[in-house]
């Protein structure tokens, strides 16, 4: 989304600014809340620290998602469809090409979050300390 809660609000409303009658739009997002865990997840559950304790650092909302129809219905949206999507990552996903892409979207997501606060919240060394 747009990292936090009033940037996502306003966005969502810019957003259906833009759609003609009868039009629609689309939202997707993440819910670093909501992930498999246990023993046989630990990468998934170290990955998940990691980056909550970076977004949390940035202020970003580490589940958007159930806020969603919320600000939808704010800016005056009708006729809301939502879709949860439980998408498995590397080898648990029944489609090897499909586990490898989120693997590659979950560690894009690590470049971009020190991209985004590594000068001021030196996420390098706190990826580096917890792995």
């Amino acid at each position: 989304m747009a990292c936090n809660d009033i940037n996502s609000a306003q966005a969502i409303g810019h957003l259906f600014k833009c759609v003609r009658p009868g039009g629609w739009i689309q939202l997707h997002d993440g819910d670093m809340e909501t992930i498999e865990e246990g023993p046989e997840h630990a990468a998934m559950g170290k990955f998940r620290e990691i980056a909550r304790t970076g977004w949390q650092m940035m202020g970003f909302n580490l589940s958007p998602g159930p806020k969603i129809i919320a600000w939808l219905k704010n800016v005056g949206a009708v006729d809301i469809e939502e879709r949860l999507l439980n998408i498995r990552c590397g080898v648990s996903s029944p489609d090897a090409g499909q586990g490898e892409k989120v693997i590659q979207m979950l560690l894009t997501s690590l470049d971009n979050m020190m991209g985004l606060g590594a000068s001021t919240f030196h996420i390098l060394s706190l990826i580096t300390s917890q792995c």
